[in-house]
């Protein structure tokens, strides 16, 4: 079994973010979701370490519903 990664931090002035995010002040947070992520962004509001450990909590709960709907499509 392979260990959970964290949610974590993104820079929103990184080259693939839109400039309006950066502009704006966004504060992006990326938690891992299966073979994909999930991103949130809110502006002006830094993310507490308590807000990223339920973002990854929220993900995996996301993932494991997904997942559950998947196998039981005909």
């Amino acid at each position: 079994m392979v260990a959970a990664l964290p949610a974590r931090l993104l820079d929103a002035d990184e080259p693939w973010a839109p400039r309006d995010w950066s502009g704006l002040g966004t504060e992006l947070a990326v938690a891992p979701l299966d073979d994909g992520a999930l991103l949130v962004g809110r502006p002006a509001l830094r993310w507490l370490p308590a807000e990223l450990m339920r973002l990854r909590h929220l993900a995996g709960v996301a993932a494991s519903v997904t997942r559950a709907n998947a196998e039981n499509v005909i």
